[in-house]
C-alpha cells in the first residue's frame, strides 16, 4: 500500500488548481459566448444570423465545463482517498509498533535481552516509553553508556507528554550510574526521583546503596528509614536497614529490620543473610540464630 508523500500531495494539489482553472475559463468562456449574445439579442442589438453561432460556443462550453467538474471531483476524490490510504497506514505503524513493543517487553521479563534488543532495535525513539525500554535492556546487557543515552532521550519528553514517567526514567538512570560506580550521579539522580515519585520504594533503596558505597552509612539508614515510611510494603528496605544497622553497631535495630524483612519472604531473606558480609556483626547473637539458622534446620534443634 503506497503510502501519501510530498510528490502525491503535490499532484493533487496541482489537479485541483486545474481543475477550478478549467472551471473558471468555462464559466467565462460561457458567459462571453452563449449569456452575453442573448441578452444581446434580447435587446435587439444583434442579428438572429448569429444565433447558432452562439449555440455552438454554448455547446462547447457546456463541454468543457463538464471536463472541469469532472476534473474538480477526481482531484477532490484522490484527496480524500489518499487521506485515508494515509490514515490506515498510520494505524497499523502504530498497531505493529505497540506489538514490538509488548513482545520486547516479555524478552525483557524473560532475561532474553538480545531478543528484547532486536525488537526494539525496529522502533523510532518516538515516545518516551520506547527509550526508557531501550535504555533498561541496554543496562541488562551492560552497554551503559547507551542505557544512559537513551535515559536522556525518555527525559525529553517530560516537557510536552503529560503521561512521561519522570521518576521512572531517573530511578533507572540512578541504577545506571551505581553499576558505573558513578555514586554521586546515581544519589543526584534518585534524588530528583524522589521529588518526583516520593512514594517509589525503589528509589530510596537505590540511593541507599549508592550512600552506603561514598561510603556514608548513617546516611544509606537515614534514607531507607524514609523510604520505609512512604512504602512500608518493599521488604527489600528492611533487609537494608538490617545490613546498615548491623554496620553501625544497631544490632537490636538490625534484628528487628531482618525479621520484617523474613516476614514478607522467609526462604529469601534468610539464603541472603547467611552469605551477606554486612550482618557478620549480628551473625552470632541468639536471635539471629534462631531466625535464620533454625528456621533452615527447623527439625533439629538449635
Amino acid at each position: 500500500m503506497g503510502t501519501m508523500g510530498r510528490s502525491d500531495r503535490h499532484r493533487v494539489s496541482g489537479q485541483l488548481i486545474v481543475g477550478i482553472g478549467i472551471l473558471v475559463v468555462a464559466f467565462l468562456f460561457y458567459h462571453y459566448f452563449f449569456i452575453s449574445p442573448i441578452i444581446t439579442q434580447i435587446n435587439g442589438l444583434e442579428t438572429p444570423e448569429k444565433l447558432p453561432y452562439s449555440l455552438f460556443a454554448s455547446l462547447m462550453t457546456a463541454i468543457a465545463m463538464l471536463y472541469g467538474l469532472f476534473g474538480f471531483a477526481f482531484s477532490v476524490l484522490t484527496f480524500v482517498g489518499l487521506q485515508k490510504i494515509r490514515n490506515i497506514e498510520s494505524i497499523e505503524t502504530e498497531l505493529r509498533e505497540q506489538s514490538n513493543l509488548l513482545e520486547a517487553q516479555v524478552l525483557y521479563d524473560m532475561g532474553k535481552y538480545d531478543e528484547s534488543w532486536e525488537r526494539l532495535q525496529e522502533l523510532p525513539n518516538k515516545t518516551w516509553e520506547i527509550c526508557l525500554r531501550k535504555g533498561l535492556v541496554r543496562n541488562e546487557t551492560n552497554d551503559t553508556n547507551d542505557a544512559l543515552y537513551f535515559y536522556g532521550l525518555a527525559l525529553k519528553f517530560k516537557n510536552h507528554d503529560k503521561n512521561c514517567d519522570t521518576g521512572e526514567v531517573l530511578i533507572n538512570m540512578g541504577r545506571t550510574f551505581i553499576r558505573k560506580k558513578l555514586y554521586p550521579e546515581a544519589i543526584a539522580s534518585l534524588k530528583e526521583a524522589i521529588h518526583h515519585k516520593p512514594n517509589a520504594g525503589r528509589a530510596y533503596l537505590f540511593k541507599a546503596y549508592a550512600e552506603k558505597r561514598i561510603p556514608n552509612v548513617s546516611m544509606a539508614l537515614e534514607t531507607v528509614i524514609q523510604g520505609i515510611q512512604v512504602d512500608s510494603a518493599h521488604a527489600p528496605l528492611y533487609f537494608n536497614k538490617a545490613c546498615y544497622c548491623a554496620l553501625l553497631g544497631k544490632k537490636a535495630e538490625a534484628i528487628e529490620a531482618l525479621k520484617k524483612a523474613m516476614d514478607f519472604n522467609q526462604d529469601r531473606y534468610r539464603m541472603k543473610a547467611l552469605i551477606d558480609p554486612d550482618l557478620s556483626g549480628i551473625s552470632n547473637m541468639p536471635e539471629f540464630r534462631e531466625m535464620v539458622l533454625c528456621h533452615a534446620m527447623r527439625e533439629k534443634p538449635c
